[in-house]
């Protein structure tokens, strides 16, 4: 059915140009306005319904606690991912088994699908940084393992998906390595950062980057206390 109301939607867009041409002139605005106010939002309509379902599929209850709770604070590298990375892709596994049951009975689109994973990764992207926010005390091997976690859910992602790229994989590892930021650099990553991650998040990057002085945390958190807005928690 959404399917349906993207297609009619879409060619109603492109006949719009002739019916306005035939409208008398004191209606167009009619035409402009039903084009701004329900044309338009059918596709956001699409993403919002899009949203909730991929959302509800995905069960990673609890994995941000898990990631939190763990012991980053290695002496040796890890060759081998952690636990909870097996149990995301589970859930990843049945969500995609759950989409090809579906395309069976009807048909899903490349565009829907792509937005269906795009959702669901949105969504696990966003647990896994609040998940590493949460962590008290992380080494460079514990920082290496992180990396190692995420690069080997983003090749099962990839795989699963058919994407070439998974979009958005830039908010985990962009988390992930500002440890390796030098202090001279952090006031300018917290600016150019602050509105993709909250306060929270920033806070844990201030709190647990051990290379920083008290004089330059004290300023970043200043920085962070100035520019808190409604939505930064």
């Amino acid at each position: 059915m959404m399917i349906c109301r993207i297609f009619v939607s879409r060619q109603l867009e492109s006949m719009l140009g002739s019916i306005e041409a035939i409208l008398p002139h004191a209606k167009r605005a009619c035409v402009v306005q039903f084009n701004a106010q329900t044309l338009k939002l059918v596709p956001q309509m699409r993403n919002f319904v899009y949203g909730i379902v991929a959302r509800k599929a995905v069960n990673c209850h609890g994995i941000a606690e898990r990631i939190a709770n763990a012991d980053w604070d290695l002496t040796e590298l890890m060759s081998q991912h952690s636990a909870y990375v097996d149990d995301v892709i589970k859930e990843l596994v049945a969500f995609n088994k759950q989409l090809h049951m579906i395309n069976a009975v009807v048909k899903i689109s490349k565009e829907s699908h792509k937005i269906l994973w795009q959702v669901c990764t949105e969504k696990i992207f966003n647990i896994l940084v609040e998940g590493f926010a949460g962590v008290k005390k992380s080494s460079a091997e514990g920082r290496a393992l992180m990396q190692l976690d995420f690069q080997h859910l983003l090749m099962n992602i990839a795989r699963l998906s058919g994407f070439r790229a998974v979009p958005g994989k830039e908010f985990v590892e962009n988390f992930i390595k500002v440890y390796y930021v030098p202090e001279a650099s952090m006031e300018q990553w917290i600016v150019d950062n602050r509105n993709k991650y909250s306060n929270k998040q920033l806070e844990s990057v201030i709190n647990t980057s051990v290379h920083l002085s008290l004089k330059t945390r004290q300023r970043l958190f200043s920085l962070l206390a100035l520019s808190s807005g409604p939505a930064q928690k």
